[in-house]
């Protein structure tokens, strides 16, 4: 018995299914040899971590020698995705591997950012490292994302100002094309960099789904 590569383990079994003898590690330089009955169908067993299992069935004849020396074939990772709610898409390293729920036993090792995204919910994102022969779960609830409407403000009379949401710029106000903001009632921060000191204020307005409001301030 002398498979590659070496340092497997294994054992042979009868017909039935009950180990006779076990063996292991394996080496090329002495293959493991063992004695077994001739004119019995035998099973043969062989592991490596690492590998796919191997198994084959022979007989052999009074005084034959039969030499079993297979290649291993590297085992595959796999990777099981549950999330609530299903039908999330599920990507490791840039690479879309299908949706939730997912079960794939057919991936290689590998190290890197699983991202789990669904419409309408956060993305989910955690580093992984999948291993030959082992299997990674990951149960997640996703979150729901924030809902965004858009939102125009004006002034009375003359006046400008940069627009902040807590504390990302938005662009400058009065705005012809409208600014993306999370529903509700929203407090933006405004600032007039044309007078000194600067002038800053802030305005509250009422952001709806689907619809573009118009919120009017102005210049303190």
């Amino acid at each position: 018995i002398d498979p590659t590569p070496e340092g497997a383990r294994g054992h042979i079994a009868d017909d039935k299914g009950v180990v006779a003898k076990e063996f292991g590690p394996t080496s090329h330089k002495t293959p493991v040899r063992l004695a077994v009955q001739a004119g019995l169908p035998f099973r043969i067993h062989i592991e490596l971590e690492g590998y796919e299992p191997h198994e084959q069935v022979r007989t052999i004849k009074e005084g034959e020698i039969v030499v079993i020396a297979p290649e291993l074939r590297k085992a595959k990772a796999t990777l099981k995705v549950t999330t609530t709610p299903e039908g999330a898409q599920v990507s490791l390293k840039g690479k879309l591997l299908g949706e939730t729920p997912l079960d794939r036993n057919d991936l290689a090792a590998t190290k890197g950012e699983l991202v789990i995204s669904k419409p309408g919910f956060e993305p989910f994102k955690q580093k992984i490292e999948l291993v030959a022969g082992k299997t990674v779960e990951i149960t997640q609830t996703l979150k729901a994302g924030a809902k965004y409407g858009t939102l125009h403000i004006r002034f009375k009379g003359a006046g400008w100002a940069e627009v902040y949401y807590k504390g990302t710029p938005l662009g400058r106000a009065p705005n012809r094309d409208a600014f993306r903001v999370p529903i509700g009632k929203q407090t933006l921060q405004l600032v007039n960099t044309g007078k000194t000191p600067h002038l800053k204020w802030t305005v509250t307005c009422e952001v709806s789904e689907g619809e573009t409001k118009t919120c009017t301030t102005a210049l303190p």
